[in-house]
């Protein structure tokens, strides 16, 4: 009994000393024009002109028209942070899936970071999918300069199915387009910022006009008092001087 507590104690202190690792994913719809933009200097002459023009968005789903030795450039910078946890892809392509494997072992996208010839991290191998509208998880190879990557950089997707030369000359025998790209980094997920409350502009209060303090009317009712007593004061004095004089006259 007391063993089992031992081991379990000793085995949530080593799960405590493991670090943990951040997890930060990205995720690209290849359908949304707005995260990418072509590089217009892995064109070679007379190759956008042929079959409907420049690379553009197929069936409202990914990366169409995507020629032999052309690049895309993600918009939005990936950041690494210590490495690359996992990578996943996702294609569509009119062919049996097994087309590539047997007619063109080689083929492949290349993802590169910082520019359209940088350093490769990835390859990512076309399958047929039976139609350009039914996208599938394609292959996903991660190279040695992919698992030691770090930091913020750029992504840039190349098309190597393969070469610009086989395109012009109509002797290439397949094409793919790229629909979703899905990396998953060691890195921490941005700290979202409070959004700020609207400060409400304190409403004044409507001025109230000073009431006018009355004027206060005089007590009548104490004049009239005050006059009653004079005239009853009067009357006893008057009264008084009255009685005096009457005495005297009767004692002469």
């Amino acid at each position: 009994m007391y063993k089992k507590l031992v081991l379990i104690i000793l085995f949530l202190l080593i799960i405590g000393l493991l670090p943990v690792h951040a997890e930060r994913t990205y995720f690209f719809q290849c359908g949304d024009r707005t995260l990418w933009e072509p590089v217009e200097e892995t064109y070679i002459e007379g190759q956008q002109e042929k079959e409907l023009g420049p690379i553009r968005v197929s069936r409202g789903i990914g990366i169409g028209w995507f020629k032999a030795g052309n690049a895309v450039e993600i918009l939005e910078p990936v950041d690494f942070g210590e490495g690359i946890i996992s990578m996943s892809a996702k294609v569509a392509a009119q062919y049996p899936e097994d087309h590539f494997e047997t007619n063109m072992p080689d083929a492949r996208f290349e993802i590169r970071i910082d520019s359209h010839d940088g350093p490769i991290i990835a390859y990512v191998k076309p399958i047929g999918t039976t139609s350009w509208e039914i996208m599938e998880d394609a292959e996903v190879e991660i190279t040695e300069e992919g698992k030691n990557v770090k930091g913020e950089h750029t992504i840039f997707i190349v098309n190597r199915i393969g070469t610009p030369e086989e395109y012009l000359e109509g002797t290439i025998k397949g094409s793919s387009n790229f629909n979703e790209l899905e990396i998953v980094t060691d890195a921490e997920e941005p700290t979202p910022k409070p959004t700020p409350e609207p400060t409400e502009t304190p409403t004044k209060a409507p001025t109230q006009s000073p009431t006018p303090s009355k004027t206060p009317i005089p007590d009548k009712s104490n004049n009239y008092s005050y006059v009653i007593f004079i005239i009853i004061g009067a009357a006893v004095v008057l009264g008084a001087v009255v009685a005096v004089l009457l005495i005297r006259k009767r004692g002469k």
